[in-house]
């Protein structure tokens, strides 16, 4: 799997690739299959099997665009599983393990009108300056989103690409203002479950929030050797811990508060 589509719950039912990177050789395999990449020339080649590449979906996720955005990534795009809405050119990263609600908070907070760079995944730039990069056009839920969303209720859970049973939902439906492919600052929110109704966010020590992005990687994002200086200087902008209560319309007003969004910007949609 690549940083580009880690997401929850869920089980992959195709064969995996093992990744191994070793100075700027980037190498994955899986039965017959190989790819394999340089960083220093900036070149990726695959050899795979004719099985692979006749399921569309499959081959396009573990081959063309592992390739491509692990070619990008090395020339400063730096992944951080995170997802983040966005205001005003501020994202609010949110920050957690898989199961930790992401996916579903940032559902929750476009469809009341705050914007989107992405559900799962930011690509952290800092050449020129700091620039965070998303895609933010679809967002997969998990198969009982509509308990949470009766809107998704006639939507059917489907096998992803990554194997895993999700709802994939279309940002564009909700509006094309809410979809942010970059943003220039960014605030981290360490986001974790609670038990309560309530939802809260406690201003954090910045350390807290480098450590939460930095270490522990999933499989994919420790392929990266830059991921503990983008940590640190993302939480020196700000750090939160945000437990999410059962109510998620005020987990969804309190990163409203915090990016600035005034009320009538985040009127629901539906």
């Amino acid at each position: 799997m690549h940083p580009a589509h880690i997401n929850d719950h869920g089980s992959i039912s195709q064969a995996q690739f093992i990744q191994r990177v070793h100075g700027d050789w980037f190498i994955a395999s899986s039965g017959a299959n190989l790819l394999t990449a340089r960083r220093d020339q900036g070149q990726a080649v695959g050899f795979v099997t004719p099985d692979l590449v006749a399921d569309n979906a499959h081959f396009r996720y573990t081959v063309l665009e592992c390739l491509a955005l692990l070619l990008a990534s090395w020339r400063d795009r730096t992944p951080i599983h995170a997802g983040a809405v966005v205001h005003a050119g501020r994202a609010a990263l949110l920050v957690g393990s898989s199961g930790s609600g992401k996916s579903t908070l940032c559902y929750a907070c476009a469809r009341a009108g705050l914007g989107l760079l992405a559900e799962d995944v930011i690509y952290v730039g800092m050449r020129d300056r700091l620039r965070l990069w998303g895609n933010p056009w679809r967002i997969h839920l998990l198969p009982d989103a509509p308990q949470l969303f009766p809107e998704l209720a006639d939507r059917p859970a489907q096998i992803q690409a990554n194997g895993k049973r999700k709802l994939a939902v279309d940002l564009a439906d909700l509006g094309a203002t809410l979809l942010h492919c970059y943003a220039d600052r960014a605030v981290v929110c360490l986001v974790r479950r609670q038990a309560s109704y309530a939802s809260t966010l406690t201003p954090i020590e910045p350390h807290a929030a480098t450590a939460a992005l930095s270490r522990n990687l999933e499989p994919g994002f420790d392929l990266y050797s830059g991921t503990g200086v983008v940590a640190e200087m993302l939480a020196t902008s700000g750090a939160y811990q945000l437990d999410v209560g059962s109510n998620l319309t005020g987990a969804v007003e309190l990163l409203r508060e915090l990016l600035g969004a005034p009320a009538g910007d985040v009127a629901h949609k539906r």
